[in-house]
């Protein structure tokens, strides 16, 4: 599976994300929007791929090896409650429910 979705091919890596800096050098405002754009949807799609992976790697640690859920958090730098929650499937603070409205309490 490739990280960029219009990126064929399951062992060839992703396109390489444009530096900051050159995009900073582009001197057309709307060429250097369409190509913050086209760096932004990638690393979005990376990270969503990424942080699928991180979970089925963390289920395996955690429920198929028996590894306590403290022991993997550490190794990778989170809470062995957030390895719990993230299992769960969990919200966290930034899934928080939509506020309420006026509406809401009729």
């Amino acid at each position: 599976m490739s990280i960029v979705h219009d990126h064929h091919g399951a062992g060839s890596a992703p396109p390489p994300v444009t530096p900051p800096a050159d995009l900073l050098n582009i001197g057309d405002p709307w060429e250097r929007a369409r190509a913050a754009s086209r760096v932004a949807d990638q690393l979005h799609e990376a990270r969503r791929a990424a942080l699928t992976i991180r979970l089925a790697a963390v289920r395996e640690l955690v429920e198929g090896r028996r590894i306590p859920a403290t022991v993997v958090g550490r190794f990778i730098g989170i809470t062995g409650g957030r390895i719990s929650q993230m299992l769960a499937g969990g919200r966290t603070k930034t899934d928080a429910p939509p506020a309420r409205t006026m509406g809401d309490a009729a």
